[in-house]
Formats: structure tokens, sequence, C-alpha cells
């Protein structure tokens, strides 16, 4: 049942840019501490989503062309994370009726802790390997899709209740990254200046961001909206009017 359900499910999203892969609530919980335990069964599944170099000109600058008058009245500096709540509350609607909890890569819980760490639920659900140093405490961890490279990015994770499976089997996240050197090489890099997006070269990526794409993540949070207002005017870069979307 749950293989049927992924594939309807990325039927959906893999063309809009996003990719999702299962996984039971136990294995995330069986790695982290107290604090970033989920409160659920540990056969509840769940399934963490990611995405892709091309969910930005798919998903969101469609979005934010379809929202801009809105937008430019509240100068939100939060218009990805916006983006992800409209696509994923409506791609919830479309699961068959399924309770979904959603929980978003930006989301904090009461003690200003992340709900969720998506990296850790990255690597069990076997997406992306996710790469740590345990003896430098300073050194930042991080993960490499073994396909997209750093070329990614986690968006939420979709928690299912009411669905138990027993029977599922976890796909260990292909370690792309096996030499010591260049592991070393990939978290030096993450952690000393991953503004520059070099970490995401580490391994050769099927595609990569985008142009636009690139200059809208390396320009701060709060002059980003001044770059989309240059995207949505400039005759060069004029965006198509359609939604390509099946959810928007």
């Amino acid at each position: 049942m749950h293989n049927a359900f992924v594939s309807s499910m990325n039927a959906i999203l893999e063309p809009d840019g996003f990719e999702a892969h299962p996984f039971k609530i136990g294995w995330y919980n069986e790695r982290v501490t107290k604090p970033f335990k989920l409160p659920y069964d540990d056969d509840t599944f769940a399934t963490l989503v990611l995405s892709l170099p091309h969910m930005f000109e798919e998903i969101f600058l469609p979005f934010m062309q379809q929202n801009f008058a809105k937008f430019s009245q509240t100068k939100s500096r939060d218009m990805m994370d916006e983006c992800m709540k409209a696509y994923f509350d409506k791609f919830a609607k479309l699961l068959d009726g399924h309770k979904t909890e959603i929980v978003y890569d930006f989301e904090m819980n009461h003690h200003r802790r992340p709900r969720i760490l998506m990296q850790t639920a990255g690597h069990v659900a076997g997406a992306a390997h996710y790469y740590t140093n345990n003896y430098n405490p300073k050194s930042l961890g991080v993960s490499i899709h073994p396909i997209y490279g750093g070329w990614f990015a986690f968006r939420s994770v979709l928690i299912f209740p009411s669905i138990i499976v027993n029977e599922l089997e976890q796909v260990i996240p292909l370690d792309v990254v096996p030499e010591e050197a260049q592991r070393v090489q990939l978290l030096k890099s993450f952690t000393e200046d991953w503004r520059t997006f070099a970490y995401r070269d580490i391994i050769p990526s099927k595609a990569k961001y985008s142009e636009r794409q690139i200059k809208y993540f390396a320009t701060t949070p709060g002059e980003r909206f001044a770059l989309l207002e240059h995207f949505m005017t400039d005759a060069g870069n004029t965006l198509s009017n359609s939604i390509t979307s099946a959810i928007f």
C-alpha cells in the first residue's frame, strides 16, 4: 500500500520540483535526543519532502507572480516559507482524505528549537546522506543528495498518524562522499563558507540552481523582495503568466 501511495505522491510532486521519501517515525526518534522526538507510534508513516533545482521556476516564481500584489503590501521576508505552506496545504487535500500533519523546515517549537531535524529525517528516509564531524563540535553537518549533490533543500515532513506501516523497509542513504579527505573538504567548505555554494559541487550534479535562484538565495532576506520585483519587471526575465503546477 505504502509504495503505491508514495508513487502517487511523487507523480504530483516531481513535475513541480519535489521528491518524497517515506520513513517510520521510530527510525527518526531513535537518532534524536528527547527534545526533538516526535509524539507518535514508532510505526507511524511519514514522508520527507525535499525540493529539487527546478522547483524555483516551476513553483516559487509563478507563486510570487500570482501573489505579488499582496506581498508588495506586506514586504514579507518569508516569501519562500509562504509559498511552501500554500503548496503543501493544497497538496495534503489531494491525499485521499488521509489525515496529514505537516512540519516545515522553518518551524520552531515553543522552546525556539526546530520542530524536526530535517537532515536527520532526510538520512533515515534514505533521501540524502547526512555527513557530520563527531570530533569537531564547531563543524556543521551537511546532507548530500546522491543525484543532485548539494543542489536541493529539505522543505517538509508529512506525518500520517492513522497509517501504521510495520513492514516498511528502510532505505540506507548512499554514501557519495566516502573518502575521508573529501569529507573533511565538504564539512570545512560548508562550515566556513556555505554562502559561496561551493560545497554543493562536492559531487557531479544532474542539475543545479538557475542563475536567478542562486542570486535569490545569495541575497539577504531583507533585500529579496526588491530582487523579485526586478525579476517580475525586467523585460529580459519576464515570467510566464501560466501556472504550471497541478496544485496552484
